[in-house]
């Protein structure tokens, strides 16, 4: 219901026929035959979607910047002797929490765990379990009795060793496991705090894993929180694909810093002699055992196995050899007693590792926003499958 005209064949004029009521629309098409307008050029074109959409481009550039970044920062150095060979000793006279610090630089939960039974092993506390008959099964609870209270005069313990004795005994000679709860959680990052100094110390890294890892995220939540609050906020400030393309630059940053610590030279040599304990540990033969057995080499071992995730290859090694319960692992179940083998004694373990966890971990309500960022990555199974025996064990 409207009216057209040309006029001076350059100019169209349309006209209703009468006023629109609401919700009536007039649509106009006009259409003129091609190269009446001169097109741009492919230049201009790909210019114009450059100029209108350059946020979409922005994490290609950022991912350029985190490879090259990356390949001059985040890589080991490269030594001479690179071949992998077999040790029976843990390297550089390391601790269990150093061991699998360096391999994978970052302290989980099995490198305290281990680090608690290396203690257990050289004569520093014993580890009690009871079992008592509940109405549901058997319940099993632990104390940790010390053996050695002057260890805060020892020079062989290293300062995150003595902080885990302090936090667990205090001025205590023996500290059931339960007490432990809501109580623990205060010393995990002094002790994390102490293992990657002493690294840094002894020159395995140049900086603090942790650190590189924590300058890289911050970055990259920092870039991602500010996209939120511009597209809750400051949607008609910034085009959207400005605030898309920070988002994916910021997630860039973000997984990115799991790659960028590097070991120093020093730090690879003694990863790679690791890498050749780790070796001998998971192809540990029979035979060879019994001729070491004289050592204890088991028990000495344990806690290595235990933070490279290979306590269950280590204990079917000693499948019929190790048969005496440990002295330093005190238990009054009848089985572990009467019929002991390394299986059922890593079985007693992960329990152990469980009751651990969670009480380490465990914090007041009003305390637990403190343990973002490393008490909830604190969890993981036991000593095998998820904890000792391999794969899990996350990160703080």
């Amino acid at each position: 219901n409207c009216a057209s005209v040309i006029k001076d064949g350059k100019a169209f004029e349309y006209a209703i026929n009468s006023p629109l009521a609401s919700y009536e629309g007039l649509t106009v098409v006009a259409g003129f035959p091609k190269n009446i307008v001169t097109p741009p050029s492919l230049q201009k074109r790909i210019s114009r979607i450059i100029s209108e959409n350059w946020g979409y481009f922005m994490p290609i550039f950022v991912l350029m910047f985190l490879l090259y970044q990356w390949h001059t920062k985040g890589r080991d150095p490269k030594i001479t002797k690179t071949a992998i060979m077999p040790i029976y000793t843990p390297p550089d006279n390391l601790t269990p929490a150093e061991v699998g610090t360096i391999i994978d630089e970052h302290v989980d939960v099995r490198d305290i765990s281990g680090e608690i039974i290396a203690l257990a092993v050289r004569g520093y506390m014993k580890i009690v379990e009871n079992v008592d008959k509940g109405f549901f099964g058997q319940n099993k609870t632990y104390k940790f009795v010390l053996l050695k209270k002057d260890f805060e005069n020892d020079e062989k313990l290293q300062h995150h060793e003595k902080k885990i004795l302090r936090a667990i005994f205090k001025s205590a000679s023996e500290r059931k496991l339960l007490d432990l709860n809501n109580e623990f959680y205060k010393n995990l990052e002094p002790i994390r705090d102490s293992i990657y100094n002493l690294l840094v110390m002894k020159k395995y890294f140049p900086i603090r894993p942790d650190k590189v890892k924590k300058t890289y995220s911050f970055i990259g939540i920092g870039i991602i929180s500010f996209s939120v609050f511009g597209i809750i906020y400051l949607n008609e400030t910034f085009p959207p694909h400005f605030l898309f393309g920070l988002i994916i630059s910021g997630a860039l940053f973000v997984i990115f810093a799991k790659f960028m610590p590097v070991r120093t030279k020093i730090g690879v040599g003694v990863r790679n002699k690791i890498l050749g304990l780790e070796e001998y540990i998971r192809t540990a033969e029979k035979d060879r055992l019994k001729f070491q057995e004289k050592e204890n080499i088991f028990e000495k071992l344990l806690p290595y196995a235990i933070v490279l995730g290979i306590a269950d290859k280590w204990s079917k090694a000693f499948e019929g050899i190790y048969k005496t319960p440990p002295s330093w692992y005190q238990s009054n179940d009848p089985a572990f007693l009467n019929s002991f083998t390394t299986f059922y004694f890593l079985d007693s373990l992960n329990r152990l590792s469980s009751n651990m966890n969670s009480a380490f971990q465990s914090s007041p309500r009003s305390s637990a926003s403190g343990l973002i960022g490393f008490g909830s990555g604190f969890g993981g199974g036991g000593f095998s499958g998820g904890g000792f025996g391999g794969g899990g064990g996350s990160a703080w």
